[in-house]
């Protein structure tokens, strides 16, 4: 169980981390956005179109995150830990809240290349962490 709580306990804290990157100070993201325009003028136009997530890419990516997170959140509410386990509650919460947020987002589909990519390293990263939640899950 004590293993079990600090896997947690570091899932958290992963997650945390993840959601403080998606904000940012408005200053320091014009002091960046010279730099990330000299390099994007130095990048041949087909290589940029290629490694540009879409806004399908996206939401195909969101798909994937929402089943995965309808499997842990059933799993743990079949072995009776939502809502009476205070981390594993905390963070399914947190990772619903964020997943939220980013519908509209993604459903509008008019966010910037850079955008699009943030949104999902965020879905990546939110989806192995609920992949490790769930072998958690699965080892009690």
């Amino acid at each position: 169980m004590k293993k079990f709580m600090s896997l947690l306990l570091v899932l958290l804290l992963m997650s945390s981390v993840v959601l403080t990157g998606c904000g940012g100070d408005a200053e320091e993201a014009s002091n960046t956005a010279e730099p990330a325009a000299a390099e994007e003028a130095a990048a041949p136009a087909s290589d940029a179109a290629s490694d540009e997530i879409t806004t399908e890419m996206l939401s195909q990516k969101y798909n994937e995150v929402a089943a995965q997170y309808n499997v842990v959140y059933t799993t743990s509410n079949e072995k009776g830990l939502y809502g009476t386990d205070e981390d594993i509650t905390n963070l399914l919460d947190s990772l619903h809240t964020t997943m939220a947020n980013l519908a509209p987002v993604i459903q509008a589909g008019d966010s910037s290349a850079e955008d699009n990519q943030v949104y999902y390293d965020n879905l990546d990263n939110i989806l192995v962490e609920l992949g490790n939640v769930q072998s958690a899950l699965e080892s009690m």
